[in-house]
């Protein structure tokens, strides 16, 4: 019952407050250059995960990895598509052409038709190595905006639409001008963002409750990740971190849960789209170098926020109006009124000209397309909402959960990776860099799989056999030595008692529970008593 009263009341406030607002024209300010650069930004971070996520790794994993994914899984069955997905020249045409549509999007040729096929292709990109793993959320993000900008106008400037436009017709639109139709559209693709934030606060305090930042429970979290040897960042801060105050963690948590709390005033609020946006970006910040895990897509989340207007007038080329500018709703609803006729003849009658085609090619006037966005805001808060509040892994609909439970024994947990070569040295390598089901925190997903489930077990060690058949060919390239075998450790350690770290104190406070050998002739499972 308290589950579908959140769903019921938490949409209903944050849908009634945008209509209150603007219904009392008290809205978004934004111009056509916002959604441009909102355009280009998006398309932008998609080429990021272009480079960053390799799709072609599948090709080398076992295929009893594979976990149902949602629609993905039904789309690929469907169409009988199972083993095409597996195909490594497949796989490489689906990346680059992921990527194509992403760049003609992001000039924005053809503008909605790149980003319609850019979002398809992106939805079968992003699926491929989640299938192997969990609807884990790295470049998430642009599977929730690419379909959402295809609702705005976000192809008037700055795109080779636009110039098409002008050379055949004439049309002239000025980017600056500000009108809440663009205001809308903004804060259209803006909500995703706030969803995802609100939904990771609400987790952590439906699973843990409003103590979840205390001290203990920030040390549990950042002390796990700060010691696991899956986690490819490594900073070589691990003493300070130990050595540091326990307040300092609480005070960190709680910062954290404040920003993912508060977020959604970006919506509503000209203060908060100041200040969140940037405490978000610290808050990321800190999560790679304290947890050494990297969220690349919501590193740029400030600059959603940015106004090219307000940059304008920023370097001097000249007043913009704004429906910030005024003191009052109905100033802020006069000046968008009068934001047309401060234009000249010239430049009005060519952008309303450009506008009405725009509008004519998009089925509808500028009010109604303004009331599309109001009615897609809606949509999308109750999306997000009935994902989170369900625990819905139904890729792409997915809850944001992570890091939301708690270790009331006050133990960190992770895993130790020790590789031996055949001359006995111990070396650091990095088999998430090669296979990205292993990158991140997502390893423990695979790893407690295996530990639990014998058959699952030996198709994991066959991935790390092929790790190691790829890591001693390409050091017999290099001439280094090669690997015998690889160790891994499920360990525990109860930092309350131990002030020291996990090395330096009483071997009695860490205590292994798993080791894993795995060769490229075998592998050995061993449990130890808890």
């Amino acid at each position: 019952m308290a589950d579908f009263l959140l769903v019921v009341l938490g949409p209903l406030i944050l849908i009634g407050l945008r209509e209150w607002q603007w219904r009392r024209g008290w809205r978004v300010p934004g111009c056509a250059a916002d959604l441009a650069f909102l355009r280009i930004t998006v398309c932008s971070i998609g080429l990021l995960a272009f480079f960053w996520t390799k799709p072609e790794a599948a090709a080398d994993m076992p295929a009893g990895l594979i976990k149902p994914l949602g629609l993905f899984t039904e789309m690929k069955h469907s169409f009988g598509l199972a083993e095409a997905f597996r195909d490594p020249t497949i796989l490489f045409g689906i990346r680059w052409t992921t990527g194509l549509f992403l760049i003609l999007g992001a000039i924005g040729f053809l503008t909605r038709w790149s980003l319609a096929c850019a979002y398809l292709s992106y939805f079968v990109f992003m699926g491929i190595g989640r299938e192997y793993n969990f609807c884990y959320h790295e470049f998430f993000s642009v599977l929730a905006l690419l379909p959402l900008l295809i609702l705005t106008p976000c192809s008037r400037v700055w795109s080779v639409d636009a110039l098409m436009r002008r050379l055949s017709h004439g049309d002239r639109l000025n980017p600056f001008l500000q009108t809440s139709e663009y205001g809308a559209a903004r804060m259209l693709i803006w909500t995703p963002f706030a969803m995802m934030y609100l939904g990771a606060a609400i987790s952590k305090i439906r699973n843990t409750g409003l103590f979840w930042w205390w001290p203990s429970n920030m040390q549990f979290i950042i002390f796990s990740d700060q010691l696991d040897d899956f986690m490819v960042f490594d900073w070589g801060i691990e003493s300070l971190i130990f050595g540091a105050p326990a307040a300092l963690f609480g005070f960190i948590g709680l910062g954290g849960l404040l920003v993912e709390l508060f977020f959604p005033l970006v919506l509503y609020s000209r203060i908060a789209r100041w200040i969140l946006p940037t405490a978000a970006l610290g808050l990321h910040v800190g999560i790679w170098i304290a947890q050494r895990l990297v969220f690349q897509d919501l590193l740029f989340v400030p600059l959603f926020f940015i106004s090219m207007a307000a940059l304008r007038r920023g370097i001097g080329r000249g007043p913009v109006r704004s429906e910030d500018d005024g003191d009052s709703p109905v100033d802020r609803a006069d000046q968008d009124r009068k934001a047309m006729s401060l234009n000249t003849d010239r430049d009005r009658v060519g952008e309303n000209e450009s506008m009405r085609n725009e509008t004519a090619r998009s089925g509808g006037p500028n009010n109604e397309r303004a009331l599309v966005l109001r009615i897609a805001f809606a949509l999308v808060v109750v999306y997000f909402f009935i994902g989170n509040v369900y625990g819905i892994e139904h890729y792409p609909m997915t809850s944001w959960k992570m890091y939301s439970k708690i270790d009331r024994a006050w133990n960190a947990w992770y895993f130790r990776l020790n590789a031996t070569t055949r001359d006995g040295q111990t070396v650091r390598v990095h088999p998430g860099i090669e296979f990205p089901i292993l990158r991140g925190s997502r390893h423990r997903v695979v790893l407690f799989r295996a530990f639990e489930d014998p058959a699952y077990r030996e198709d994991l060690a066959n991935l790390f056999q092929r790790f190691i058949a790829k890591y001693n060919a390409r050091a017999t390239t290099e001439g280094e030595p090669p690997l015998e075998s690889l160790e891994i450790e499920y360990v525990r350690w109860k930092f309350l008692t131990d002030t020291d770290g996990p090395y330096a104190g009483p071997q009695s406070n860490v205590l292994t529970l798993v080791r894993w050998t795995i060769s490229p002739d075998g592998n050995e499972f061993v449990e130890f008593p808890k």
